[in-house]
């Protein structure tokens, strides 16, 4: 983590980083009461999730032209949430909320069923060797997750460069 990622997470992360609780592996979210979105942003807007956001770009980008959608974004990797705060504060957005753990135990015990208007996913890693296929986001069993996560007529806008 760079000394900028460093500060932007100490001076940051308590007022955008979501905390849930987590099992033994700190990115393992383990079964909680879901998350109320009415009160974390205090408003009622449509909700839009970004699957391994990154450094932020697209997230903050999207919050920067959309104020009136609230954003959240999963990210397991420190220094990207770094860089991501930065980019919320450098922005002055107010409707982005993120939450440093894994997407799949996420969306199972912090989301309510049917309350997304939409999920990014951008460029997941594709492990791509058959031996790894069992570690590839993109599943049956993820899509059936996110069909139960994301409301009537709202999407799931994936793109990939993999095979």
């Amino acid at each position: 983590m760079t000394a900028s990622q460093a500060s932007w997470m100490s001076t940051y992360a308590s007022q955008w980083v979501i905390p849930v609780a987590v099992g033994d592996l700190a990115t393992m979210v383990v079964p909680q009461p879901f998350l109320d979105f009415s009160a974390i942003f205090e408003r009622s807007a449509d909700l839009i999730v970004e699957i391994g956001c990154g450094h932020g770009d697209a997230l903050v980008g999207a919050a920067a032209g959309h104020e009136e959608t609230d954003f959240l974004g999963f990210e397991v990797f420190e220094p990207a949430i770094g860089s991501t705060l930065g980019k919320i504060a450098s922005s002055q957005v107010t409707n982005v909320r993120l939450i440093a753990a894994d997407a799949v135990g996420g969306l199972t015990y912090l989301i309510p069923d049917h309350c997304l208007a939409e999920v990014w996913v951008f460029f997941p890693d594709p492990w791509p060797k058959k031996r790894h296929h069992k570690r590839r986001l993109i599943s049956p069993s993820f899509v059936d997750l996110l069909a139960e996560k994301i409301r009537p007529g709202g999407w799931l806008r994936l793109a990939t460069d993999a095979d």
